[in-house]
């Protein structure tokens, strides 16, 4: 079984010009052929040449990483040139750098193998979730303008209310992989980012390292006593909910849970729906800035202001993952970087409100006072205020 820190598979060892020239090759067959597709796509592709993108195919239980060829990239799929057939309906988990150069994965299926000659292959394969194109290629305008539209008609299509969609940081606690697997799944399935820990003291420098909006504790950590560490946990100043998780179902444990400082008490095995309506439960924005409206632009009527609008309000999309994923560094510099350049950006381009709430981040930062859980209080607003920000 090949592991994530394995050397991943080139099957195709070309230069890069000869990789180049494969591509447009494959892409110049594939416009011929266009027209006999079935299923001719209607939503934008992107050329994608040039980018390191790795891929695991997972296959009877047994996953390989491969370092592919890439075609072309779209909202909802990713096409690659490959050395092998693969199957359709093949499983698989991506890796792509965005334009920021994190590294992001996103898991898919295979859904086209179409030989090209010799062992050349060109695959396509479907995301779980479509992406933001913009985190990963520079659009044009007109592209953009094209992927803003299917990013509406998505929306419209899965319509979420701001005040049930939760968003924030989870730290998983359990010494069992696979339980910390399936609720890492479960969370990431609404949006949230989840770290994890399998001890307790895996936990307690977690919580030191950085900031988490929410902790899942198993009460049972092999030796260890759950409860122990979420006396641990508030007793540091962890003020953030926690959801005690169990296989013992008793009134007696879930009491012992709440005096020990839990907000919430699932029980093992864990069902999925009530799992995620708990967590909604426990992270929806409650504040007036979080709920409400959407947030337009003053400037909005000015037409030679709306591609600039447009590509404002797409950069938000990496301030509030930058701003979600922020650890607490002595300085917490991320979260000061981000909310100084909302804070001038905000009010320039008609947007006063997102001006004013990045100035209560940096106030809470600058404060005598300052506390970690008043920091995380109004960087919470803030995201609250920016996922309501729309371009229209």
């Amino acid at each position: 079984m090949h592991g994530h820190d394995s050397q991943p598979i080139e099957t195709l060892k070309l230069s890069d010009r000869d990789k180049s020239r494969l591509v447009q090759a494959v892409d110049a067959q594939a416009q011929l052929q266009a027209a006999q597709l079935e299923l001719e796509r209607r939503n934008i592709r992107v050329p994608y040449t040039g980018h390191n993108v790795l891929i695991s195919l997972h296959v009877n239980g047994t996953s390989t990483r491969y370092s592919v060829v890439p075609r072309n990239i779209a909202r909802y799929g990713l096409a690659f040139v490959h050395g092998r057939f693969v199957y359709p309906n093949t499983t698989c988990s991506v890796t792509l750098r965005q334009t920021d150069g994190r590294a992001h994965q996103i898991d898919g299926r295979v859904v086209r193998c179409r030989h090209i000659g010799g062992i050349v292959h060109e695959v396509s394969l479907k995301f779980e979730e479509p992406i933001d194109l913009e985190r990963f290629v520079v659009l044009t305008p007109d592209q953009s303008d094209r992927h803003g539209q299917e990013r509406a008609e998505h929306e419209a299509d899965n319509p979420l209310n701001p005040q049930t969609c939760p968003t924030g940081l989870v730290l998983v606690v359990d010494d069992f992989a696979a339980d910390r697997k399936l609720m890492a799944f479960h969370l990431k399935k609404q949006g949230l980012t989840v770290a994890d820990a399998g001890n307790r003291a895996q936990a307690n420098e977690a919580i030191k390292a950085r900031e988490y909006d929410l902790a899942m504790i198993d009460l049972h950590l092999g030796r260890e006593d759950g409860l122990e560490l979420i006396r641990q946990f508030r007793a540091s100043g962890f003020s953030q909910p926690i959801v005690a998780v169990s296989a013992d179902r008793s009134d007696q444990m879930q009491a012992r849970a709440m005096e020990a400082g839990a907000n919430a008490f699932l029980t093992k095995p864990m069902d999925a729906k009530q799992l995620s309506e708990k967590v909604g439960q426990l992270m929806t924005f409650t504040s007036t800035e979080a709920a409400g409206d959407a947030v337009l632009s003053t400037l909005s009527q000015d037409r030679e202001m709306r591609p600039l609008l447009r590509e404002f309000v797409s950069s938000l999309s990496q301030s509030i993952t930058l701003l979600r994923e922020a650890g607490p560094d002595d300085d917490n510099a991320t979260i000061r970087e981000v909310c100084q350049q909302l804070s001038g950006a905000g009010t320039s381009y008609g947007f006063e409100s997102i001006t004013k709430t990045a100035e209560l981040v940096l106030e809470s930062l600058d404060a005598d006072t300052k506390k970690a859980e008043q920091v995380r209080a109004s960087v919470n607003d803030l995201l609250g205020l920016l996922r309501r920000v729309q371009f229209v």
